[in-house]
């Protein structure tokens, strides 16, 4: 890429927000910032925990809505106790 794609991706970044990835690419990109943190660079830890401010877990959130909108709407069947 050169600078102005560069800079264009940047400023793209910036205004993203709830980008949807997979839980193992969040606990991926966690890794390598304490990683980073690890090695003392604080700059790249600060980056990739601030890229994940931006992200949207897309599996564990599915799960919890599914199981609260039944609840709400009373599809889900009562247990039964002996």
């Amino acid at each position: 890429m050169n600078k102005n794609e560069l800079w264009q991706a940047g400023q793209d970044f910036k205004r993203t927000n709830d980008l949807p990835v997979s839980t193992e690419t969040a606990k991926g990109i966690e890794k390598l910032a304490l990683a980073h943190l690890a090695e003392g660079n604080s700059g790249m830890f600060k980056l990739a925990m601030s890229s994940l401010g931006k992200l949207q877990q897309t599996s564990s959130d599915s799960i919890l809505l599914k199981a609260l909108a039944a609840k709400i709407l009373g599809t889900v069947e009562p247990e039964e106790t002996p």
